[in-house]
């Protein structure tokens, strides 16, 4: 079968090539020194793929003998029934190196037939562009060699380095000989005539409605993907509705956005691939921007995960002192550790291949993101955006703070550990005697009228102003380390808990949507309308010996939980918080209301919880509020005692108007409901509400936390709980635990091998 160059069988003119074109002038002359990356001769050796496919010679040549490349990003074709074997495919390894690079080797029959439509499609592209070299990681990085892994890890430098990167998002049908000459195009979504004019809403409604082809796509779930993405200058998209073209500083489709449409909106959306040319420090919020989406997809071997982003975190190093501990900075290391599963997680087990030695285990650690499947809730990680002084930043850290408490030690071997002191933790970076001398080299300090604390900056950039000095690196031909750590080895306290209750979810809205990579998780409606529905994690109240509040730990998953078990909880961190910003994380908000709330824009969406049946003395583990967390007296056992019974005859109080009132706010989940679920949770939310009253009340009218000194903040332990096996500690989940109270229980030192 031969790959022939893109024509109509019909006889029609095919127009998207020459359309393709058209955009990649109007973008090479408005903002090529943006969008358009070195030629190859002037890139470093090392940055220059190997291998790349001329589709003129069809056969693999140097990538050293191209002048620039075009990318291809893809899935490979989806095996439908599992019974089948899987076609032969072709891809590059010793014993095909030499044939590959035969002249017409593409051209043959016996080689045509082992690519898929995808591939053959991209090189006719190519060809049609008036472009020669393409480059696809099956036909040009060696695959099962020593240099496979390098190659791996340079992708930032690949798909960075490429003139174009093709995005194949459309199904794998689309690709097939018989459809190359055509493709579709997107209709308008307003008026022809009214395109030349979009206000700023139209321009926005645009834009979102080509990303949601994309993010429909199965393309979009992949996990390999993802940095393709991210990490291109520019791409051509197509889909199954049309295509358009993506850039870092503007969207075109063919139909209502088009070159020479001056609207910052456009350039506002996709600035997001700019920020690894950009950031000059490291930029915590930028990394949340990426893990976070990214860790929600699929892998075919899920021990790629970490592989499959080594491309941006090579690009991301540049500017993130000492090293990633598999995948996690080790300057952000302690925020890093208190991640929290948007969605329920599942662990991410390596899956057999040709060159897999490890079956039915995980070689991801349990303690990093990577080592399980979920979306990764921004929110846990805010803390980590506190060294930042911005507005944006300030609005997003809120009140929260994590506080260093362990002397991490990192290793690959279970007998022996190396002490992780370079880069020092963030907080810790410098101490300020208030003396401008105190100050590391290019550091300033701003007093600004009516602050009390300054504000710092670097001289890199004076407009951006930092809380304190903070680490830097600013060597930009610093090669960076990358490693995969198995193990880190603390000492640290541990107590154990038994779970009062554990709250569930009912079910919900359907919300099924993939993360948007052009902005900011923080504004991205998947995340802002929560997990879809069955994949809601559950919360676990913990209870003392006595019966009292322990604190809350967010599950992983679904699995059973056995109550009459204790679990053990490791320290990890110290952390605090006010009483506002305690009260809106996603733990509180099931704890205290049985519901999460969340809008984007017009739409709203409440999740509903339930417990298991609760007795009276798990009903003591209820029994709590912030106003506890500021004083150890408020939630002293003799006193909260007595509210089990007050709580009981209140409830018997409410009279059958407060009930009706109480049914009309459920009313609409008890259409998503089951009966009998929805019956329970009412009962218990009768129950939830009396418990905040009372409270309320026993505080005689006073606001959450009016009994701390002004200023205080809530202190808690962050924690982990872990299971032990071979002398081998592993996460389960993470949650926290009031000073006071682990403080009171807490024994140790004890020596925590996290695997």
């Amino acid at each position: 079968m031969d790959i022939k160059p893109l024509s109509a069988s019909s006889g029609k003119q095919v127009r998207y090539p020459s359309r393709i074109r058209q955009w990649i002038e109007a973008c090479n002359s408005s903002h090529g020194d943006i969008c358009v990356p070195k030629p190859i001769p002037q890139q470093p050796q090392n940055d220059v793929p190997q291998w790349l496919i001329d589709t003129h010679d069809q056969c693999i040549v140097p990538g050293a003998s191209a002048n620039h490349y075009l990318a291809l990003s893809y899935t490979w074709p989806e095996t439908r029934d599992s019974s089948t074997p899987a076609p032969r495919s072709l891809l590059l390894d010793a014993a095909s190196i030499a044939d590959l690079q035969t002249p017409g080797c593409f051209s043959s029959s016996a080689i045509a037939e082992l690519l898929p439509g995808v591939i053959r499609h991209a090189m006719s592209v190519t060809a049609a562009l008036g472009e020669r070299y393409l480059w696809v990681d099956r036909l040009c990085i060696v695959q099962n060699d020593a240099g496979t892994l390098d190659q791996v890890t340079r992708m930032d430098k690949i798909y960075a380095g490429a003139y174009l990167t093709i995005i194949a998002a459309a199904p794998d049908a689309m690709y097939q000989s018989d459809q190359l000459s055509e493709w579709p195009r997107f209709d308008h979504l307003f008026e022809e005539s009214d395109s030349s004019d979009l206000d700023e809403d139209r321009v926005m409604r645009a834009m979102d409605y080509r990303y949601q082809n994309l993010r429909d796509s199965r393309w979009a779930t992949r996990g390999w993907t993802f940095q393709e993405q991210i990490l291109c200058k520019r791409a051509v998209v197509f889909t199954e509705k049309g295509i358009f073209w993506d850039c870092q500083c503007c969207l075109w489709d063919g139909a209502d956005l088009k070159p020479g449409q001056d609207h910052e909106a456009i350039s506002v959306s996709t600035d997001m691939g700019k920020r690894f040319a950009t950031r000059w420090w490291p930029d915590f919020s930028f990394y949340v921007d990426l893990i976070c989406p990214y860790n929600g997809r699929e892998f075919s071997y899920p021990q790629d995960a970490l592989l499959g982003f080594s491309g941006v975190l090579s690009a991301l190093s540049r500017s993130f002192p000492g090293n990633f501990i598999s995948g996690i900075p080790s300057m952000f290391l302690d925020h890093i550790l208190l991640w929290q599963p948007f969605e329920t997680a599942e662990r991410r087990v390596d899956r057999g291949n040709s060159s897999s030695t490890s079956v039915g285990v995980s070689s991801l650690p349990s303690w990093a993101w990577c080592g399980w499947q979920c979306f990764v809730d921004p929110m846990s990680l805010r803390s980590g955006l506190a060294y930042m002084n911005e507005d944006q930043m300030r609005n997003r850290a809120l009140s929260w703070q994590t506080q260093n408490l362990i002397e991490w030690r990192a290793s690959n071997d279970l007998l022996q550990s190396e002490l992780m002191s370079d880069p020092p933790n963030l907080g810790g970076h410098v101490k300020l005697s208030g003396s401008s001398d105190a100050l590391p080299e290019e550091w300033e300090s701003h007093h600004e009228l009516g602050t009390e604390a300054p504000s710092y900056s670097h001289a890199t950039d004076r407009k951006l102003f930092f809380r304190h000095p903070i680490p830097l690196s600013l060597d930009a031909s610093r090669q960076p380390e990358l490693c995969t750590t198995s193990y880190l080895t603390f000492e640290t306290t541990s107590a154990m808990f038994l779970p009062a209750t554990i709250l569930r979810p009912l079910r919900s809205q359907e919300m099924v949507s993939w993360g948007d990579v052009k902005v900011s998780v923080f504004e991205d409606r998947m995340f802002a309308l929560g997990p879809r529905d069955k994949k809601v994690p559950p919360v676990i109240v913990l209870q003392q010996p006595n019966g009292m509040f322990a604190g809350l730990i967010r599950h992983m998953n679904n699995d059973r939980i056995n109550p009459n078990l204790p679990i053990e909880l490791v320290a990890i961190s110290t952390g605090s918080a006010n009483a506002r910003d305690l009260e809106s994380s996603l733990e509180w908000n099931v704890f205290a209301d049985l519901e999460l709330y969340y809008t984007y824009g017009s739409v709203c969406r409440i999740i509903p919880f339930a417990s298991p049946p609760i007795t009276e003395q798990q009903k003591r583990a209820l029994l709590f509020d912030t106003s506890m967390a500021f004083s150890k007296e408020a939630a002293k056992d003799d006193s909260n005692s007595a509210l089990v019974p007050e709580l009981s005859a209140t409830e018997n109080e409410i009279n059958s108007q407060e009930k009706l009132e109480m049914e009309r706010h459920e009313e609409g989940l008890l259409k998503i409901s089951a009966t009998q679920a929805y019956r329970t949770r009412f009962e218990q939310k009768i129950w939830f509400n009396v418990r905040k009253k009372v409270l309320r009340e026993r505080r005689q009218g006073k606001s959450v936390g009016e009994d701390a000194p002004p200023g205080a903040v809530c202190q808690f332990y962050n924690v982990l709980w872990i299971q032990r096996k071979e002398g081998v500690a592993y996460r389960v989940a993470c949650g926290w635990v009031p000073k006071y109270v682990w403080e009171a229980h807490a024994k140790g030192p004890v020596k925590v091998v996290l695997g």
